[in-house]
């Protein structure tokens, strides 16, 4: 890359005329300075605009960003190896950071500008198109749509040309049914929430980056202790695997493996929901957060698994090297998951033909074998986003599930923050016989609060979908952020008394922990069964 700059002339001569030059010590000093702002202001860059700008802003700020990062380590290394003088590597740094300031100003521009786009949409065009598309109930012709390309195997076949396989349907509500559903807004091939409780105008701040550094560094308190402490405090069960090994049809079985995978058995099916048994939530085996309770059991340990839902595609509830090994162990397992997340299980080793895409209030209906019915699958709205690299944040759609059986109902929340949908999804699926909540990983505030939700909100969730029962998932497993490990599990307690649930409505379980319920109306005694293993 060439780059001019201005050649002084000096009208003295001799030696005197010249300044000696810094000592090397000085320069290198100043050069690592001036590369250190230059990476840290292109990293802002890139986090900047994959975060706050419109899609048709992100891939030019990102290009332009590695642009001056290269740019500035090239003319480093230069300096080093040919050695340039001061003055002339001095002036390439300053034309440098000139010219990113030039453009973090321009770039700033366009954010506001796509953020006013973005999430300043009057609420009642929002209603308009939430009336229009309810007037006309989703089929699959949305997944035709999404994906024109897409091999025929992937799209759910009609009805009639299923014998026992999976049927997918639209999810209209009844007629009766009064209440509006939310759904996902979708601009230039990516997906947005439709709720206003969903700002991310205080994270377009380019300083707010900084903010979250210091806070992170400056209070942590995670407070993560020693293994032997954690035995007492998070204790880990070995679960029971003849209870596992025979799913049963008069009622259903939890197992919480850790983190957000679930394992639910009911009408004589497994069910999996975000595996993720690797020791590290991240792209790499070698950094990353890494999980400080071990998980109960091994892929390799688990009963054979008929079905598996995915929320959305975050590593920490995604993993490819767990639906690699769950594939290979069970390659009959049908997979459900958003929009779009399909290529992270084709990638895996997952056939097309397996996965099942849907969008929110889209259902998929399963007859299961041995006469046991039908089971329903729906995904429904949640508040987050997603994201697995630089360039592909929004692409796939997130959500929550509901498990429809024939005599039970199971809710999966995933990730979220709060916003109306759940009053919604009560209203609509509700009541749930258990529901699955996150209750941690939301701190610091400021910045969690429109992606996770704390244990408050976690209460408010538990009454907006009309849960009978519910435990919390989302903690206790993988160091994510900056509260302190059991403080998830404390204010939880705290808030379901503060707002007057029974104290057996609303808890914790230990990891490998299973739990039996039983259908809505059973005896009184036989609510709920904890099974000590």
């Amino acid at each position: 890359m060439c780059v001019g700059f201005t050649r002084h002339n000096h009208e003295a001569t001799g030696p005197a005329s010249h300044k000696p030059p810094p000592p090397l010590q000085s320069q290198l000093l100043c050069r690592v300075l001036a590369l250190s702002i230059d990476v840290v202001c292109c990293v802002g860059v890139s986090w900047h605009s994959l975060f706050v700008c419109d899609a048709s802003c992100v891939k030019p700020a990102t290009i332009h960003g590695r642009r001056v990062l290269l740019g500035s380590l090239s003319r480093f290394a230069g300096h080093q190896l040919w050695g340039r003088s001061h003055r002339a590597s001095s002036q390439l740094q300053l034309l440098g950071t000139r010219r990113f300031l030039r453009f973090l100003s321009r770039n700033q521009l366009c954010s506001q500008q796509a953020l006013a786009a973005r999430f300043e949409q009057p609420q009642q065009q929002q209603q308009q198109q939430a009336e229009v598309r309810d007037a006309e109930p989703m089929t699959t012709v949305n997944v035709e749509e999404a994906f024109p390309n897409q091999d025929a195997a992937v799209m759910d076949t009609p009805p009639q040309a299923q014998e026992g396989g999976a049927q997918a349907s639209s999810a209209s509500a009844p007629e009766t049914d009064d209440m509006a559903k939310s759904y996902p807004l979708e601009r230039n091939g990516r997906f947005h929430n439709p709720f206003d409780t969903f700002d991310m105008k205080e994270h377009s701040r380019f300083g707010r980056l900084f903010k979250l550094l210091f806070d992170v560094m400056t209070k942590d308190e995670s407070n993560i202790p020693s293994a032997a402490v954690l035995d007492e405090t998070l204790p880990v069960r070995t679960p029971d695997m003849e209870v596992l090994r025979s799913p049963p049809t008069d009622r259903m079985h939890v197992t919480w493996c850790g983190h957000a995978a679930i394992l639910v058995q009911m009408q004589g099916q497994s069910i999996l929901f975000d595996p993720v048994f690797s020791e590290r939530c991240s792209p790499s085996s070698y950094f990353g957060p890494k999980r400080y309770r071990p998980t109960p059991l091994r892929l390799e340990e688990l009963p054979r698994i008929d079905m598996c839902c995915v929320s959305h595609d975050h590593y920490d509830h995604m993993d490819r090297e767990s639906i690699r090994t769950l594939h290979r162990l069970n390659p009959h397992m049908r997979w459900f998951v958003p929009l779009r997340c399909d290529d992270v299980l084709r990638d895996a080793g997952v056939p097309a033909s397996s996965i099942t895409q849907l969008t929110w209030w889209q259902e998929s209906t399963v007859t299961l074998p041995n006469d046991n019915g039908d089971m329903t699958f729906v995904l429904t709205p949640a508040q987050h986003w997603g994201r697995r690299n630089t360039f592909d944040m929004f692409k796939r759609l997130w959500g929550s599930w509901c498990v429809i059986g024939k005599d039970q109902r199971f809710y999966f929340t995933g990730d979220t923050g709060y916003c109306r949908a759940f009053k919604e999804i009560g209203h609509h699926y509700g009541p749930f016989d258990v529901a699955a909540i996150p209750i941690g990983a939301y701190a610091p505030r400021w910045f969690m609060k429109p992606h996770h939700i704390n244990p408050e909100e976690a209460v408010q969730l538990h009454k907006d979908l009309r849960a009978v029962k519910s435990f919390g998932i989302h903690w206790g497993t993988f160091k994510l952020t900056i509260e302190n490990y059991l403080e998830p599990r404390e204010e939880l307690e705290a808030q379901t008394k503060a707002a007057g649930l029974a104290p057996d409505e609303f808890t914790t379980m230990e990891h490998g922990e299973t739990r039996a319920y039983f259908p809505l109306k059973p005896t009184p005694k036989e609510d709920e069964q904890v099974i000590v293993v």
